[in-house]
């Protein structure tokens, strides 16, 4: 009996190599999408995160009468127990005042007791919050960080900022702090004369170290914060309205010429109640082509007037939180005018679609 020897044929080395390459265009073809969805989870995390933070703000405004102040003092530095605004570098900040409305109550507690107490926020001393409980530095607060920002740089890092309001930030008087969440004054819902759906309660910042995106002139880059003590004596306005667009453009072209760095990392500290920290201003349009600049000394604490814009790792734009609650992703491209018109509670003047 004869067997049928059957033929068995390989792929040629053509043939692989076609193979090869088909998989290799199907991968760059859904690599992309698949960075996409990434992104846009990422996204709806940020968003999320600030929607509780909206939240904690509402309760926290119906338990106490008002808003935190953006910079919130021990009684060392004159204010009573258990706190009053100020500006001082040794300020707790707004987010440090909510965390018992944020499902942080024994950190609430710490930042309480240490204001009673004057335990500063700061780590310079030994009259130091961070000296008597160290878990301030090392809990994370997951709320508090975008996930689109990748920078893990320490566990008391933070992506959310409260708006000041459209004016260069400390020491520009109570009339020129226009925002909601200001540097010496509390504020209330019905002081916010524009509406509620109309002024911004918060956004994002991109957190950055020293050599962050050194020279890339990306967001990284651009969210250190610059040294230039006399640019903002220029004799340009404090506040919007009467500072103008010309006015930001010429400090901001001043700051970009600057070389200089302060030391002081973006976003570090949540429970520090400062511009670059957890507070920015309007003045700058979200991810804006200008860096972050300080008009104090070099080297200090971010508690003198400044450009602190919105920052975000999310391309085309930064999630914002209204006063109503309401989160709104804004274009980088947004007017410069309706951004200042965003960023005051009482100008009004009506704002339109953006």
């Amino acid at each position: 009996m004869t067997l049928s020897k059957r033929n068995s044929r390989g792929f040629t080395l053509v043939e692989l190599l076609v193979v090869i390459a088909i998989i290799g265009v199907l991968v760059g073809l859904l690599l992309p999408a698949v960075q996409a969805a990434r992104e846009a989870a990422r996204r709806s995390t940020c968003i999320n995160n600030l929607k509780q933070f909206g939240l904690a703000a509402q309760n926290y405004h119906d338990v106490q009468g008002k808003f935190p102040s953006a910079a919130n003092s021990t009684p060392l530095e004159g204010g009573t127990i258990p706190h009053s605004p100020t500006g001082n570098w040794r300020s707790f900040s707004a987010h440090a005042l909510m965390l018992p409305y944020m499902e942080q109550q024994r950190l609430g507690d710490i930042v309480m007791q240490s204001i009673k107490l004057n335990l500063r926020g700061d780590s310079d001393g030994t009259n130091a919050m961070e000296g008597a409980f160290p878990e301030v530095t090392t809990t994370k607060i997951g709320s508090f960080r975008c996930p689109s920002d990748g920078d893990n740089f320490g566990a008391n890092y933070n992506n959310y900022a409260v708006c000041a309001g459209a004016n260069k930030g400390w020491w520009g008087g109570a009339a020129n702090q226009n925002g909601v969440i200001t540097q010496g004054i509390y504020v209330t819902m019905a002081d916010v004369t524009d509406g509620t759906a109309n002024t911004l309660l918060a956004s994002e910042l991109v957190t950055a170290q020293a050599a962050s995106g050194a020279g890339s002139k990306n967001q990284k880059d651009l969210s250190r914060v610059r040294e230039g003590a006399g640019i903002g004596s220029n004799g340009a306005p404090e506040a919007w309205p009467t500072i103008t667009a010309v006015d930001v453009a010429s400090m901001g072209a001043a700051c970009a010429a600057l070389t200089g760095i302060n030391g002081n990392p973006v976003g570090e500290r949540w429970y520090k109640g400062q511009l670059g920290r957890t507070v920015f201003n309007t003045l700058l349009t979200p991810n804006s082509t200008y860096p972050n600049c300080t008009f104090h000394c070099g080297g200090c604490n971010y508690d003198g007037r400044g450009l602190h814009g919105a920052r975000s790792m999310h391309s085309g734009g930064v999630a914002t939180l209204m006063v109503d609650g309401a989160t709104r992703f804004v274009s980088s491209e947004i007017d410069w005018t309706t951004w200042q018109r965003l960023g005051s509670r009482n100008d009004g003047i009506p704002v339109g679609d953006f």
